[in-house]
C-alpha cells in the first residue's frame, strides 16, 4: 500500500485531491432517530485560539445508528400518532412524519451538507466543537429542530453509556484540541499517527455522542471534512454488513480510547481508496502485464 501519510506542512493543499464521490447520504435508520429533546443552545467557545486547521484552501449507505439507544427500545413511537409496532413518527419542520417520510428528506439534507463541504464552504472555519455544533445544526435544523445542539439529557447507546450532558461542551472542545495537537503530530510523523489520528477523531465524537440524535451522520460529516483537510480521497466510512460486528466492536474499544481497532478498519478504508484510485495492472496466464494494443513506435 501506498504511505497516505501527509507531508509536513500539506494540510492544506487540495489541487491534486482525487474528486469527493457525489453519491447521497443514505437514508436513516430507525435507531438514528431519537426522543425529541429540546436543543441546548451553543457551547461557549468565541474568542479562542484558533486551532491551525482553521485555515484551509479547497476538500455513502447508512453508516451510523449503528448502536441502538438502550432507553429506547425499537417501536416505540415518536409523536402523537396511533402506530403500530413497527411503524415511529417524529415531529419535523415539515409536520409529524413517519422515518420512512422523514428519510428523503434528511438525505437529501445530508448530501447539500456533503456538498457545501465539498464546495469549500467550511475551509475557514476552525475545526472545533463549535464546527461540529454547526455541521449537525445544518445537517438537522430545519427538518428536526428540537433534535438540534447539544444533548441535554443522559442517554445509554446499546452497551454504552456516554458521559454526562452536562459534560458534553467541555468534553467536546477538549476533543477538538486533542485533534489539532494530533493532526500536527501526524504531518510530521509516519502513517501510524495518520491512523490514530482518524480512529480518535471517529471514535471519540460517537463515544461522547454529543447530540439529542444524528450523532453518526454529524460524524460522519466531520469525517469528511477532516479527509479534505488532510489531502486524502473520500473514503467508504459504512461497513459492509459482514464487517459490522468488527465496527461495533472497533467502536466499543474506542469508547475505552483503545484505538488499535479503529486504527485497522481506517488502514482498510484507505487501502481500498487507493485500489480503487490505482487499481493493480493485469497480468496474462504467465504472470506478465499484457502486451500493449497499439505497438509503441521505436525512438
Amino acid at each position: 500500500m501506498t504511505d497516505p501519510t501527509p507531508k509536513p506542512g500539506n494540510f492544506t493543499p487540495h489541487a491534486a485531491r482525487p474528486a469527493a464521490s457525489t453519491k447521497p447520504e443514505a437514508t436513516t435508520t430507525d435507531a438514528e432517530m431519537a426522543t425529541g429533546n429540546p436543543a441546548l443552545a451553543r457551547s461557549a467557545g468565541d474568542g479562542e485560539t484558533p486551532h491551525p486547521l482553521a485555515t484551509n484552501t479547497t476538500q455513502r449507505r447508512p453508516e451510523h445508528g449503528l448502536r441502538r439507544r438502550g432507553s429506547e427500545p425499537a417501536g416505540v413511537a415518536v409523536g402523537t400518532r396511533p402506530t403500530g409496532a413497527s411503524t415511529r413518527y417524529v415531529h419535523t419542520g415539515l409536520g409529524v412524519l413517519s422515518y420512512a417520510e422523514l428519510a428523503p428528506h434528511l438525505a437529501r439534507a445530508a448530501a447539500e451538507v456533503e456538498y457545501r463541504i465539498e464546495s469549500g464552504d467550511y475551509d475557514q472555519r476552525a475545526a472545533d466543537d463549535l464546527l461540529l455544533h454547526d455541521l449537525q445544526h445544518d445537517l438537522c435544523g430545519a427538518l428536526l429542530p428540537e433534535q438540534t445542539g447539544w444533548r441535554r439529557h443522559d442517554v445509554r447507546v446499546g452497551t454504552h453509556t456516554p458521559p454526562p450532558y452536562y459534560q458534553v461542551p467541555v468534553l467536546v472542545r477538549t476533543f477538538a484540541r486533542d485533534l489539532d495537537a494530533r493532526c500536527v503530530r501526524a504531518g510530521t510523523s509516519g502513517s501510524d499517527l495518520l491512523l490514530e489520528l482518524l480512529a480518535f477523531a471517529e471514535g471519540r465524537i460517537l463515544s461522547i455522542h454529543p447530540f439529542p440524535d444524528l450523532n453518526g451522520r454529524t460524524t460522519r460529516l466531520f469525517l469528511r471534512l477532516l479527509l479534505r483537510r488532510l489531502d486524502l480521497p473520500a473514503l467508504t466510512l459504512v461497513p459492509e454488513r459482514a464487517a459490522l460486528p468488527d465496527y461495533l466492536a472497533a467502536l466499543r474499544a474506542a469508547d475505552r480510547l483503545h484505538w488499535q481497532p479503529l486504527m485497522r478498519i481506517w488502514q482498510r478504508r484507505l487501502e481500498a481508496s487507493l485500489d480503487e484510485l490505482f487499481p493493480a495492472v493485469a497480468t496474462d496466464s504467465a504472470g506478465e502485464p499484457p502486451a500493449p494494443s497499439h505497438p509503441t513506435e521505436p525512438r
